[in-house]
């Protein structure tokens, strides 16, 4: 085994330049909104993940050590990328469904690959959002890795999600704030914060806006 039994370490460096960021503005992220319908079910799904700031990282070196004791470090070319934005359902019995999604690409090495997938989701794992705070509960939607043919360079895909209520849906647009604050757990810090434009932009993309008044 290249990296051999002791745990190896992928730094993660942050490089100026490479975020991509965030769509401002209503009419311009409602003319970045994609929609899509699924012609077998009649849902129709609109996203603002085009319009969301896209946070880059470029992975540097990872360490560890051989089968013969000795440090080795290999360098990996793949970037971490991460979205934080907003996804809205509209199934064909009308029924609204509103989401904050995590999405995001992570360079592994060899070592993480053998630990076990997490391929559930936890009915424990909750976050907040809001002023004042409101529990949300997260869900997994995918959890999966592509390599190269020998393994030596992976990424992880992992997407988790947020699903609001309409009554969480009403109470954040009473906020009147331009940004809605997001704690990812339980400690109610401030970890996210995202632009209520995308929200109502995907409202008005599911034409379903009024009934959050």
């Amino acid at each position: 085994m290249r990296l051999g039994i002791a745990a190896a370490l992928a730094l993660l460096v942050g490089c100026t330049g490479l975020d991509k960021p965030a769509i401002e503005g209503y009419d311009s992220i409602r003319a970045a909104i994609v929609v899509e319908t699924d012609a077998a079910t009649g849902k129709v799904t609109a996203s603002s993940a085009p319009a969301a700031k896209e946070e880059v990282s470029l992975p540097d070196v990872s360490s560890g050590m051989d089968a013969s004791g000795q440090f080795q470090g290999s360098v990996h070319t793949q970037r971490a990328r991460s979205k934080f934005y907003v996804e809205g359902q509209k199934l064909a019995d009308g029924s609204v469904r509103i989401y904050f999604v995590s999405a995001g690409q992570t360079p592994v090495i060899e070592t993480e690959l053998q630990e076990k997938p997490w391929t559930e989701t936890n009915p424990d794992s909750h976050g907040y959002v809001g002023e004042p705070w409101r529990k949300v509960f997260w869900e997994l939607i995918e959890y999966r890795h592509e390599c190269d043919a020998l393994k030596l360079r992976c990424l992880r895909f992992k997407t988790d999600r947020m699903k609001l209520s309409e009554d969480d849906v009403r109470a954040l647009l009473a906020e009147g704030r331009k940004e809605i604050r997001v704690s990812q757990n339980e400690y109610r810090v401030v970890g996210l914060r995202l632009d209520v434009d995308q929200l109502i932009a995907v409202l008005d993309a599911l034409g379903v806006r009024e009934r959050f008044r």
